[in-house]
C-alpha cells in the first residue's frame, strides 16, 4: 500500500471515528495534494513525492509550534503537537546526525572543499546525496553542520 493511500484510508476511518485531530491532519495532507494535481503539471504523486508534502507540513507544524510556544497559546500547541505526530507516522525514519555527517565529510573530500567559498559546490552534493536515501532531512541542520566543517 503507498503512502498516499494509507493516508486516503486513514483518514477516512478518522472521519469514521470521530478523531478531529487527525481528520485534519490527513485533510491538509489531502488538500496538498489536490492543490499539486490542480496545478497543471503531469506530476505523479508517489511516495518520494508524499515525503516531501508531508515533511514540509510536519515542518509547517514545528514552526507553528514554537509561535504558539512564544505567544503563550498552550491549547494551539497541544494540537500542533498532535498533528505533526499524526503526519510524522507516514514518514520513513529522518537521516541520522552520524549519515549526515558521513556524508559531509566524503562530500569535502571529493569536491576538495576547503573554505567558506566552497559551502553552495558542497550543499549541492551533500543534499542531493541525502535526498537520493529518500529519508527526510533537516536542511537547515545540514547546512550548520557544513559550515562548521567549512569553518565558516
Amino acid at each position: 500500500m503507498t503512502i498516499r493511500e494509507r493516508v486516503e484510508s486513514d483518514m477516512k476511518a478518522a472521519i469514521k471515528s470521530g478523531n478531529e485531530t487527525e481528520k485534519n491532519a490527513l485533510r491538509n495532507v489531502r488538500a496538498e495534494i489536490l492543490k499539486l494535481e490542480k496545478s497543471g503539471k503531469k506530476e505523479e504523486i508517489d511516495d518520494a513525492r508524499m515525503i516531501e508534502i508531508l515533511s514540509r507540513l510536519t515542518k509547517q507544524r514545528k514552526d507553528s509550534i514554537e509561535q504558539f510556544e512564544r505567544g503563550h497559546r498552550p491549547d494551539l500547541v497541544a494540537t500542533e503537537k498532535a498533528e505533526m505526530a499524526t503526519l510524522s507516522r507516514y514518514l520513513p525514519e529522518p537521516v541520522s546526525d552520524a549519515q549526515i555527517d558521513e556524508t559531509i565529510a566524503e562530500t569535502i573530500q571529493e569536491t576538495g572543499a576547503s573554505s567558506p567559498r566552497d559551502m553552495g559546490k558542497v550543499m549541492g552534493a551533500v543534499v542531493g546525496k541525502l535526498k537520493a536515501t529518500g529519508k527526510p532531512f533537516d536542511a537547515g541542520k545540514v547546512s550548520a553542520r557544513v559550515k562548521v566543517k567549512l569553518g565558516v
